[in-house]
């Protein structure tokens, strides 16, 4: 069942947004809230903020470097590396194709620079996969064509990101992982 803890506090933007990112930080018992976006904020987004779950406290880290803000940006924990991976999202004006890496335990962002990315996706779907890698999936923003009956139908891809080798790999269908079937 649920229940509301109701925290003494709360991240100073999030009345008044919506599409934003959280995840579950297993090894520091704290959840992230960053991003988000809706026409009656005037930032857009909430910047990155921790959930104490013990302290039952919101905290806004300091920080030297974060993301821009986005929405419907997938974010994921690797408990292998201990890292938040973030990719791509919205922007409001366009899909992004970035890759950001959150180390938990010195709660400080990195931008990642691999040689090959993921086209911009607007909305992709991710999750963690076996030994600290992530698999991202989407539509590659700049193929999808809308009109008043629907949208277009645009080849979604599968990408799997190596957090340690800082790489993205396309999948064609040839995924292969012990116990699951593709």
């Amino acid at each position: 069942s649920w229940t509301d803890l109701k925290p003494g506090n709360h991240p100073t933007t999030c009345r008044t947004v919506t599409w934003a990112s959280m995840c579950y930080d297993a090894g520091n018992d704290r959840v992230m809230l960053f991003g988000g976006g809706l026409a009656t904020n005037p930032s857009g987004a909430a910047p990155t903020w921790f959930y104490d779950c013990a302290a039952n406290v919101w905290k806004r880290p300091e920080l030297d470097v974060e993301p821009p803000p986005r929405c419907n940006a997938p974010i994921v924990y690797d408990s292998v590396n201990r890292r938040m991976i973030l990719f791509g999202g919205y922007n409001q004006a366009a899909a992004l194709n970035d890759t950001w890496v959150v180390d938990c335990d010195e709660s400080r962002w990195e931008r990642r620079a691999p040689k090959s990315s993921p086209p911009p996706m607007t909305a992709p779907t991710a999750a963690v996969l076996p030994g600290g890698r992530i698999l991202v999936c989407g539509n590659d923003a700049r193929l999808v064509r809308r009109n008043h009956k629907h949208s277009s139908s645009a080849v979604k891809q599968t990408w799997v990101y190596d957090v340690k080798q800082d790489t993205w790999t396309p999948i064609n269908n040839d995924l292969k992982l012990e116990r699951y079937s593709w």
